[in-house]
């Protein structure tokens, strides 16, 4: 899905959105930890910088693309491709989109919002989907105002750390 690293996507005068490289892992990383904050969860962020380079630059799906104005980093987003069985089409998911709190109210978010969907549209994909906590009400309400519905009948359930393994090990299968 990536199309090069660093590559330009959408430049005006004051404004630019391009893919990011792993010369931006450091950045990338300190937003992660910025939102994770937001979020009251930074106790639960274990990347670093190898291991976002090693996992995300790999051309396996998953992109990263980062926001400037005037020449200043101001935001990333990491999305990755989704398959829905009911439509039979590729689909794109928004995992994070992170402003810097200073750049917010600028439009920025939104510019990158419109990225993702003409790129899902471009690629003939069937949907972009976006994940927000349930207490977020500002980021919610930024999603609702550009049209996006909410899945209210879908909760997510998630193995990770000892419960995945645990699992696993009730029933191994050889890979």
């Amino acid at each position: 899905m990536r199309y090069g690293g660093g590559e330009c996507i959408l430049e005006t005068e004051n404004f630019k959105i391009r893919y990011a490289t792993t010369e931006d892992s450091e950045l990338i990383v300190t937003y992660i930890r910025e939102l994770a904050t937001f979020e009251g969860k930074l106790s639960d962020v274990s990347i670093m910088k190898g291991l976002l380079e090693k996992n995300a630059f790999n051309n396996d799906g998953v992109s990263i693309i980062l926001s400037e104005y005037l020449g200043f980093p101001v935001g990333f987003v990491l999305f990755h491709e989704k398959f829905s069985t009911f439509l039979g089409k590729k689909g794109i998911g928004l995992m994070d989109l992170y402003i810097i709190p200073e750049m917010r109210g600028h439009g920025f978010g939104t510019k990158l919002l419109h990225f993702l969907a003409n790129l899902t549209i471009a690629k003939g994909y069937g949907r972009l989907e976006l994940w927000v906590h349930d207490w977020n009400e500002s980021t919610k309400q930024f999603y609702l105002k550009h049209g996006t519905k909410i899945v209210s009948n879908i909760r997510i359930y998630r193995f990770s750390d000892d419960n995945l393994i645990n699992f696993a090990k009730k029933k191994q299968v050889q890979m």
